[in-house]
């Protein structure tokens, strides 16, 4: 964009066809550096987001994932209950409020301030790529029912060499808050189960 000192030079310029001329090209490149400043701007925001969500995968290997989070409560909102006096009504329902989609099947589920996936993502088949890529800690997020078996099963995979299918049979024979997905990291719909490795 011009400033003040540039549009001062412009007009000292006179209008000549010459300085006419040299204004146009001025202001044009003023409009393509104002555009290519915003570029880089979203670039580096993107950049940013990528990098935040990579960090988030790293970590994050079984549980309901979270889609959002934000100010109002919806556990409050769904007791017509204010946030600041609600009472934590969120431990009434361990593992959220469940909502489903028009045709029924469980789509998300409301925690408090957080928005998450209905099903729980396991990445037990990934192990292999995930240590490979210099994996060393992993994320398990907490359901009220079966918590201790998933624990030992990931501890199995990931550090004792049991198989990823083996541990899959068992989880599914558990009664978890959710059936177990991983379509989001094999870019596929979030709610599948994709078997094969990353």
């Amino acid at each position: 964009m011009l400033d003040a000192l540039d549009c001062d030079r412009l007009q000292a310029l006179g209008d000549d066809p010459a300085a006419q001329y040299a204004r146009s090209i001025i202001e044009q490149f003023s409009v393509e550096i104002a555009h290519q400043r915003a570029k880089l701007q979203f670039q580096s925001t993107k950049i940013a987001a990528l990098s935040f969500e990579l960090a988030r995968l790293k970590q994050w290997r079984f549980g309901q994932s979270s889609e959002s989070l934000g100010a109002p409560c919806f556990t409050a909102r769904h007791h017509h209950l204010h946030k600041d006096s609600c009472a934590f009504r969120c431990r009434d329902d361990a593992d959220g409020l469940l909502l489903r989609s028009s045709e029924g099947q469980p789509f998300l589920c409301l925690n408090g301030t957080q928005v998450q996936s209905a099903g729980l993502q396991a990445l037990l088949h990934e192990a292999p790529a995930l240590r490979q890529a210099g994996v060393e800690r992993i994320r398990l997020s907490p359901c009220s029912q079966g918590f201790i078996e998933v624990i030992e099963h990931f501890e199995a995979v990931y550090n004792q060499g049991a198989t990823a299918e083996d541990a899959l049979v068992s989880l599914r024979a558990l009664s978890l808050p959710g059936s177990l997905i991983n379509g989001y990291v094999h870019h596929q719909p979030g709610m599948l189960f994709e078997p094969n490795s990353l």
